[in-house]
């Protein structure tokens, strides 16, 4: 994910909501390649009420985004704010195909959609599959016997409840609920792609920092290190993959797709707790 994220867009929701109308439409026709997006994009325009606001692109410049594939041909026009305090979104289709409100799992297997949506399940099914892949729950199961091991306790110390590494695992407990709430302020001012790079750099740099306190036995390292992965999941890898499906996926595969996701994701833990 380190290595994938810096080449992905950020949430064309989210761009629009910011009022970077041209930086949405790149960003919709991105995860939408060779489709026309023209009837998508005016739905989401109207459900972030950026058209009937009248706000501004943060940027203050015009933006027109033109795809020849799909014969669509989306121009925003924002004038400066001391010159114009209006903005247009025109929006033309060659199509008038109306989308199906839902559609069934063969139906998206059998790739008889709209639009092509295979790398955006693909996207889905990354981020909700490898999220238990980044060590969250081992450090969840295993966090009080691998701060055994840090701490060396005696059998005399463990018979002690709590001990050393019990007040650690509830402290680092905490850290997660603290990071997310965190998250919670932040993921609509840095953006979700932003955040994820945080979070997942954050969590490559724990990792090997918790691997470097176990082996040199620098038990304060790992300790630290420990909580700095707590905090860096629950500002972006924690939150953030559940809320993939319904920005990134069509509002008629949600359903289907959103389910697939989760069992997915599931699926990972029980592998893991293996």
């Amino acid at each position: 994910q380190v290595i994938w994220l810096p080449f992905m867009p950020e949430s064309p929701k989210y761009l629009v909501t910011k009022g970077k109308i041209a930086e949405g439409a790149k960003a919709l026709q991105f995860l939408r390649p060779r489709c026309d997006i023209t009837k998508e994009f005016s739905s989401l325009l109207e459900s972030c009420s950026v058209a009937s606001e009248g706000k501004h692109c943060d940027n203050g410049e015009s933006g027109v985004f033109t795809d020849s594939n799909s014969e669509c041909d989306v121009s925003l026009t924002t004038g400066k704010q001391g010159k114009s305090k209006s903005k247009a979104a025109s929006i033309r289709s060659a199509s008038g195909a109306k989308k199906p409100s839902s559609i069934g799992l063969i139906d998206i297997a059998k790739g008889r959609t709209p639009d092509a949506i295979w790398h955006l399940l693909f996207c889905t099914m990354f981020l909700m599959g490898f999220q238990q892949w980044t060590g969250a729950k081992g450090i969840v199961f295993y966090s009080t016997e691998i701060l055994v091991k840090v701490f060396h306790l005696s059998d005399a110390q463990l018979r002690k409840t709590p001990n050393e590494a019990q007040w650690v695992t509830i402290g680092l407990a905490a850290a997660g609920i603290v990071a997310v709430f965190a998250s919670m302020n932040l993921i609509d001012r840095l953006g979700r792609r932003r955040l994820l790079l945080i979070s997942t750099s954050g969590i490559s740099l724990s990792c090997l920092l918790i691997v470097i306190g176990r082996v040199f036995n620098i038990s304060v390292l790992a300790v630290l290190a420990m909580f700095a992965f707590k905090l860096a999941y629950g500002l972006g890898m924690a939150p953030i993959p559940w809320l993939t499906a319904s920005e990134m996926l069509p509002y008629y595969a949600l359903g289907t797709l959103s389910g697939i996701a989760s069992a997915l994701n599931w699926m990972m833990i029980f592998i893991i707790g293996l």
